[in-house]
């Protein structure tokens, strides 16, 4: 408790309330903020710099796709004979193969239905 400057008339209650008081004011905050100001983080003339040439960079790429989409669609575009010769033996190989996986089938099939033709029924009426 604090008794540095108290007057002689307070007493009791006033005197509580007197220390609570000054306790209060020791402890109170400021309202306003007194801190520093935030430093704005202008951009270093090294990074303008890499942007500048990522930007030049990007442009220069779009201009030589630009090029290239316009030199392909002047060029032949016809299969050769050679790849004509593949494209016609995979069509062959995939309809063979259709065939197997049909007939494979079929033989489950067939061997399906014969035994089911030879169980016994299991319900008496």
């Amino acid at each position: 408790m604090i008794y540095n400057n108290i007057r002689q008339d307070r007493k009791g209650y006033n005197l509580i309330l007197y220390e609570q008081h000054l306790q209060r004011l020791q402890n109170a905050k400021s309202s306003l903020d007194t801190s520093k100001p935030k430093k704005l983080s202008f951009p270093k003339k090294r990074e303008i710099e890499y942007n500048r040439n990522v930007d030049h960079i990007n442009n220069s790429n779009c201009k030589i796709v630009d090029r290239l989409i316009n030199v392909t669609s002047s060029l032949d575009n016809k299969p050769n004979k050679h790849m004509k010769e593949i494209i016609a033996f995979k069509n062959k190989m995939v309809i063979h193969k259709r065939k197997m996986e049909i007939q494979k089938l079929v033989c489950e099939n067939i061997l399906l239905t014969d035994r089911l033709k030879t169980v016994k029924p299991c319900i008496k009426f």
